[in-house]
């Protein structure tokens, strides 16, 4: 089944080269400055909406790094409550520790001395 082209110039024949005869008729005719006109401004609209883009992802950058920076200084505080907290809760083990000892030698002296151990 032969292949029909509706874009002379455009075949492989021809190497796949456009070659616009001037003037003529449709597709290339009458309407080709309309539909140009139409791809023009398509462009143009890409390109506004492309800086608008740019635009956005840099405010959502600085957002994420202002975010960043909120979130490291909000570890840095946990990490400063946990140290303290560390510290208190050691101190109090330690003196718990250091307070059951001497009652245990405490009872212990007594039992020894009612043993007439000393």
């Amino acid at each position: 089944m032969a292949e029909v082209n509706k874009f002379p110039g455009r075949g492989p024949a021809e190497g796949g080269k456009s070659s616009l005869p001037p003037g003529g008729e449709p597709p290339y005719g009458p309407n080709m400055e309309a539909r140009l006109a139409v791809l023009e401004q398509i462009a143009a609209n890409t390109r506004d909406v492309l800086v608008e883009i740019k635009a956005e992802m840099r405010d959502i950058r600085n957002e994420i790094k202002d975010f960043r920076k909120e979130v490291k200084d909000e570890f840095r505080d946990v990490r400063q409550d946990q140290k303290t907290d560390f510290r208190i809760v050691f101190g109090a083990l330690i003196a718990a520790t250091l307070g059951l000892a001497g009652m245990i030698g405490g009872l212990a002296a007594i039992m020894a001395h009612g043993f007439k151990w000393f």
